[in-house]
């Protein structure tokens, strides 16, 4: 009996066992499976966020591209309005409220645009937006601070500078450079004194010139002298031999670590010009107003020749320029101007840089020995209303010589004409006898003479 029943309580016992053993293992399968959805929905979520991270800030990137564009067709709108454009905004006091930004400045309709500030240069270094008492004569630079602000609120500014004289400005800082002037000089100019205008410039600033290479290319600087915060004198020295081109312009506040701005390009330094010939290579006594080309090369709009012959002059305001290479203008000879030996064109260019070269010659002009006629050995004498043959005799006499007796006769016809004589009829005009007149004799290369009383009525 007593085996039979362990071996009941051993069977119960495996069913047991059996049954919570199967129980178990679908509990297990149920939690895994709650598990991976919650993890599955955890990294969804993350997935989600980084995703939507992502768009945001590829959003806020393109956003701020945006910005940047607007700002700077706004920033160069805005630039040439107040300063490049035939009518600039330009004003001398102005304050943020005087650039309006009403136009946006070229900016689209979703952006506003928004002047931050108007500041002017400090002597010494800086800017201020306080506006100084000699804003309206000297026209003071500007760092104008635009802002370009987009419908979604995000914002950008940037700032340059504006100049009422409306030139090209080098700045760093509170100092620059305007201009120079003259702004170029030629080879051999010598010692010439040059205005640099700018600001923010402090007693004892120097001043210094740099060629392509870097160095000084020989221009010297004598002597630099304080004018005002605008502006300074420099005396410089331009040699024959300084080499020709381009040269950059530096200020340098004195002091060590003296703030220094450099404009490049600024001034410019002209080869010399130079006289190959002229045509016609020369001209007789006496001549009056007769073209005359100078060619070579180097030339200036502006510049004038002058002969080294004595008695040779340029009719003053004759002189065109034909170009670099080439000018024209009107010259006089005098009667009296030498004839011995030949002389040398000289240009000078405004720059006060000056070429010589050629051979110009004076030839012997016409000349009258006498003038008689059958009633006189000293003068045309022909009664009056009488005609009658004079001769003149002398030398530098062409088929285009013509005469011409100041009063008293009329119908004066040369008849032969030759080197060294003019044989004319005259006809005499007066109601008595005694009048007079003047002889002129001129050539067709324009040289005359004039003989005072040469004509009388006999």
């Amino acid at each position: 009996m007593t085996v039979v029943v362990r071996s009941r309580s051993l069977r119960c016992e495996k069913r047991r066992h059996r049954s919570s053993a199967s129980f178990d293992d679908r509990g297990d399968t149920l939690i895994e499976v709650l598990i991976t959805l919650i993890v599955l929905s955890v990294s969804g979520l993350a997935l989600l966020t980084a995703f939507t991270a992502t768009i945001t800030g590829s959003a806020q990137h393109r956003s701020l591209a945006a910005n940047d564009v607007v700002l700077r067709t706004v920033a160069e709108s805005a630039f040439s309005a107040i300063q490049q454009q035939q009518s600039p905004e330009y004003q001398p006091c102005a304050t943020t409220a005087t650039y309006s930004s009403a136009n946006n400045y070229g900016a689209p309709s979703s952006y506003t645009v928004t002047i931050e500030s108007v500041q002017y240069p400090v002597s010494g270094g800086g800017w201020t937006a306080a506006i100084p008492s000699d804003c309206a004569t000297i026209a003071s630079p500007q760092l104008i601070t635009v802002q370009v602000r987009a419908s979604n609120g995000t914002t950008d500014q940037t700032s340059f500078v504006v100049d009422g004289r409306q030139q090209v400005v080098a700045t760093s800082g509170s100092l620059g450079i305007r201009s120079l002037t003259p702004s170029s000089l030629g080879q051999g100019a010598l010692v010439q004194n040059l205005v640099l205008d700018g600001f923010g410039f402090v007693s004892g600033a120097t001043v210094s010139f740099t060629d392509g290479s870097g160095g000084s290319g020989g221009v010297v600087v004598n002597s630099t002298q304080f004018t005002s915060s605008t502006s300074l004198a420099v005396n410089v020295t331009v040699p024959s031999d300084a080499v020709p081109g381009d040269y950059d312009v530096t200020v340098t506040d004195p002091g060590s670590g003296g703030a220094t701005v450099s404009h490049p390009n600024l001034f410019f330094v002209n080869a010399a010009p130079s006289v190959s010939s002229s045509t016609p290579t020369s001209l007789p006594q006496g001549v009056q107003d007769q073209t005359v080309t100078i060619d070579g090369s180097g030339f200036i709009n502006g510049a004038l020749a002058s002969f080294l012959n004595s008695g040779v002059t340029v009719v003053p305001g004759s002189t065109v320029y034909d170009g670099p290479n080439e000018l024209t203008m009107s010259v006089s000879v005098t009667p009296t101007a030498s004839t011995t030996g030949s002389g040398a064109v000289t240009v000078t260019n405004p720059d006060g840089s000056n070429g010589s070269g050629g051979n110009f010659t004076v030839t012997s002009g016409m000349t009258i020995t006498s003038i008689s006629s059958s009633s006189s050995s000293s003068q045309c004498e022909v009664s009056y209303n009488q005609s009658g043959t004079c001769v003149i005799t002398g030398t530098g006499f062409d088929s285009g010589t013509t005469v011409v007796i100041s009063a008293n006769a009329t119908s004066i016809e040369p008849v032969t004409v030759t080197s060294t004589s003019i044989t004319f009829s005259v006809t005499g005009e007066g109601t008595t006898s005694g009048g007079t007149g003047n002889i002129t004799v001129t050539n067709a290369n324009g040289v005359l003479r004039t003989v005072a009383d040469g004509f009388v009525n006999g």
